[in-house]
């Protein structure tokens, strides 16, 4: 079936038993998480794999607004929340494909954490993300 064009972006994984979602959308309480906030958790991963963001597909909007937008992505929120928590295999399901940024940033991600294993399943594509590569070559 066809996802309606204003469907929110919904990345899921499941944590000690419990299913969890997160979305794309900013949001301006900054999601609460054991008080810890999500968007901290964003940036410290990003600081700790020394990642530049892209925003190319962004260009008609300004560079600022752009990577709030690309920096509050689904599937950023989930893995930034299961590397907090310290999981080793990750598996995140996510109802779009997975733009540049996001692949980047997951192989930065298993490339400074070389004993994880992360596995992001798209609608196009099932990635697994090990030692800095994809399994998609895409990376």
């Amino acid at each position: 079936s066809e996802m309606e064009v204003n469907a929110p972006v919904l990345a899921t994984f499941t944590y000690h038993g419990h299913l969890y979602s997160f979305n794309n959308f900013y949001d301006r309480n900054n999601i609460d998480i054991g008080n810890k906030k999500i968007s901290d958790l964003i940036n410290k991963l990003i600081c700790n794999v020394n990642h530049r963001i892209q925003t190319g597909t962004y260009c008609q909007i300004s560079s600022d607004f752009a990577k709030q937008l690309v920096i509050h992505h689904a599937e950023k929120k989930a893995l930034a929340f299961l590397m907090d928590k310290g999981v080793h295999n990750v598996i995140i399901n996510v109802n779009m494909r997975m733009c540049i940024d996001c692949h980047q940033l997951f192989c930065s991600v298993s490339k400074h954490n070389m004993t994880n294993t992360i596995k992001c399943i798209d609608p196009h594509c099932t990635h697994i993300f090990k030692q800095g590569k994809c399994s998609c070559n895409m990376s």
